[in-house]
């Protein structure tokens, strides 16, 4: 890679001030302040009577060499989010100052006390306290008037390069106004915002620096092949468009590329630090940070693959971003209640994957966590939950009541940008980011064989989804910890708080619900159970009677029939792998729990659902032998080990083909097949201008002038056509059905 640099960024010079206010009383700012200090600085210098000509040089310059003249001044106030200061405390201002003219920062720094008698600074009380100039040599902030007054120069600005090596994190630190000409969208490319920072050191340059040199447009194009890894962007809630052009004023947040190596680009971003992109830079907006990004994690995934024996082919898609994963399956649950659940399939090469980045992601992940969460933890479980409970209730009946509440559709509802943002806060890997978003946001294919994008929430199929779920929801238990009580659970989206007798139930579900609503954009359920530790209440599938035994729910028993026909829906052939699982789950679970009598009323449950799905089966061997398996593996007692139960299940009666009488019916229904094949899959694409598209009797026809142009279509049940697609003037239309019978259009 080139170190070579065009001579405009090699000869760019600017100065970094800090000029500091001091507090002549305690203040209490009660408005929005982040630009009053540099409206303050206009009126000022506007007003100056030695220095009036500092605004329209500095300022708002009045000549420059482009249609937008920008403002040789940065004003950018430290603590903004700040409403108080007290007596004597000191308020800091950087000031950037575009210029290769020493004299002229003199006077701007002799200048700056007249500062104080103006609208925000007088307002509020600031006197002018003390200026410092940044020295390029020591990176150190002088006293201004026993400074040398050097500028940042190439020296300067080299020494403090990136030098990222794969992937590069760019920090927007103040609101930055963006513009675009094309409909809302949250993508910024890389080649974009490189050239708005060219675009911004070539209007100060020429304008400014050297104005009388010629305008070198060469090497003026970035062509690198960047991946957005993961965007952490936040958009203002309201936009506003001007001459048809969406006016961002307010963009903050970060973006993840992964990107070549480049000097010249490493350079610009390097100066966007202290020269601001974007609109209105003057007030402060637009002060950007690049960062190499960490990949140590990603490394380690890396080399777990590696170890899993995952092949290099495989491995050098996923290090060069161009690996895909595949659409995930859907598959319908059956529900107790009669209605479905869907659940989300991966491919067991992504499940591998998943897997691998999930074991990586773990221990990083995990120590962020709550230790009142006892869901998908090592150490952790449903029965330690159930234990402390029962320890809860021998040492504060008397003292605390139960709240019992969930998240409503909790995997369905959580916010994805939002899950990212926190995943790379907690991992500060962007590379590890990119691959999980692409997991969670993959499409899949419903039961009618139509693709469907993920539109919110993370599927509950995936490998990783009940990591995430857990960092999700790591500030929420703190916030419970801490605001409410230090005695509670949460399982996932179920949560059990032990609360003081005097504290009042509305107001903790009130608590509750703002913040999973403001924070996290989730939902509290509606029904809730509130009582006495000493009644009767149930968490978790286990009933805590008043006697102090335990038993199963009412509403778990038609969970345990959920559980055990999803197993069997994703059951492959004769692999029933997922079965075992989920029996052996209830058996280390309710096998510690309940009696036997309710473990036995758990098994009638299950067998009941075996019998069901056994049921649909039309082979007799088939039957066998799953009664066979199911009577071993099946069941978390003994009680249907001799496969007596299996004797009342019947093979399906298959509907009997009817049989053609002649070679004439034979040939028509071989027919009939051939167009039903042929109109399932066909796709009809009209091309030409002028041309309609209708339906007469049931049947697809296309004319053109009044006149059938094709009869191509003839034969074809217009319900059965999937899609058809208008190509008019390089312009496609696609619409699903043709639904107007006897209409054109």
């Amino acid at each position: 890679m080139s170190n070579s640099l065009p001579s405009y960024l090699k000869i760019f010079t600017c100065y970094l001030l800090r000029v500091q206010f001091s507090a002549q009383k305690d203040v209490e700012i009660k408005e929005s302040w982040l630009h009053l200090p540099s409206y303050a600085l206009g009126d000022a210098l506007m007003n100056s009577k030695n220095y009036r000509h500092l605004y329209d040089t500095l300022f708002k310059p009045k000549q420059g060499r482009f249609k937008n003249i920008p403002s040789r001044i940065i004003v950018r106030a430290d603590g903004t989010k700040r409403s108080k200061f007290s007596k004597n405390e000191i308020l800091n201002l950087y000031i950037t100052i575009i210029s290769n003219d020493r004299q002229e920062v003199i006077d701007f720094i002799n200048f700056l006390p007249e500062l104080a008698d103006f609208h925000f600074f007088k307002k509020y009380s600031f006197r002018f306290h003390s200026s410092y100039l940044l020295n390029p040599l020591s990176n150190e902030f002088e006293p201004s008037k026993q400074s040398d007054i050097k500028p940042l120069d190439f020296n300067f600005f080299k020494n403090r390069l990136i030098k990222w090596k794969d992937a590069l994190e760019i920090r927007f630190l103040t609101p930055t106004s963006y513009l675009k000409d094309q409909l809302l969208t949250e993508d910024i490319s890389y080649n974009e915002l490189i050239k708005r920072v060219r675009n911004r050191v070539q209007n100060l340059y020429f304008s400014f620096l050297a104005p009388k040199e010629e305008i070198d447009e060469s090497n003026s194009e970035t062509n690198s092949n960047a991946v957005t890894l993961i965007n952490g962007i936040s958009f203002p809630k309201q936009m506003i468009i001007k001459k048809n052009k969406y006016n961002l004023s307010g963009l903050k947040g970060f973006i993840c590329y992964s990107v070549p190596y480049n000097y010249e680009e490493d350079y610009l971003l390097n100066l966007a630090y202290y020269i601001h992109v974007g609109n209105h830079t003057i007030t402060g907006n637009g002060q950007i940070e690049a960062i190499a990004c960490k990949n140590n994690l990603f490394a380690k995934y890396i080399d777990e693959l590696k170890n899993e024996g995952v092949t290099k082919y495989l491995i050098e898609k996923i290090e060069n971003n161009a690996y895909i994963p595949s659409i995930y399956r859907s598959v319908k649950i059956p529900k107790s209640d009669g209605s479905y659940r869907e659940l989300e399939i991966p491919t067991a090469e992504d499940i591998m994957l998943q897997k691998a980045m999930a074991s990586v992601l773990y221990p990083v992940i995990d120590k962020k966590l709550s230790y009142q969460n006892f869901a998908y933890r090592k150490g952790k479980s449903a029965l330690a939950a159930i234990k402390q409970v029962q320890k809860w209730i021998k040492s504060y009946s008397e003292t605390h009541f139960v709240i019992r509440c969930d998240i409503d559709d909790f995997f369905d509802t959580i916010s994805v940008p939002l899950l990212l943002k926190k995943l790379y806060y907690t991992v500060q890997d962007a590379a590890v980011c990119y691959l999980t978003n692409l997991w969670i946001s993959s499409g899949k294919v419903n039961s009618k064989n139509q693709y469907e994008e993920n539109k919110n929430g993370i599927p509950q199929g995936c490998a990783i989804s009940p990591l995430l779920a857990n960092l999700y929801l790591a500030e929420f238990d703190r916030f419970i910890e801490n605001k409410i009580t230090k005695h509670f659970i949460r399982y996932a989206d179920d949560i059990l708080l032990l609360v003081p007798k005097e504290e009042s139930t509305i107001r903790v579900l009130q608590m509750l619900t703002d913040y999973l609503d403001a924070n996290l954009r989730l939902k509290l359920n509606q029904e809730f159970y509130a009582g006495s530790l000493k009644d009767s209440f149930s968490f978790l599938g286990i009933e805590f009677e008043s006697n102090g035994k335990l038993s199963i729910s009412n509403d778990k028993k038609n969970r345990i029939d959920d559980k055990i026909k999803r197993a069997l829906c994703l059951a492959n052939e004769n692999d029933f792998s997922d079965l075992e699982k989920n029996i052996q789950g209830l058996k280390n679970y309710y096998g510690k729990l309940l009696t036997i009598e309710d473990k036995q009323a758990i098994d009638d449950i299950i067998m009941e659902v075996y019998r069901n799905y056994l049921q649909k089966e039309s082979k007799p061997n088939a039957i066998a032998e799953r009664i066979t398996l199911f009577s071993k593996i099946g069941f978390i007692t003994n009680k249907y080990s001799d496969g007596k139960w299996g004797k009342q299940v019947k093979p399906k009666k298959q509907n009997k083909t009817q049989k053609p009488t002649n070679v004439k019916e034979s040939l028509k229904i071989q027919k009939q097949k051939h167009l039903q094949t042929q109109a399932e899959n066909y796709e009809l694409v009209v091309t030409q201008p002028g041309s309609f598209i209708g339906i007469s009797k049931n049947k697809v026809l296309v004319k053109n002038s009044g006149k059938i142009i094709t009869d191509k279509f003839h034969n074809i049940v217009y319900k059965k056509v999937s899609q058809h697609r208008l190509h008019l003037m390089s312009i496609f239309v696609s619409q699903h059905r043709l639904q107007n019978d006897k209409k054109f259009f």
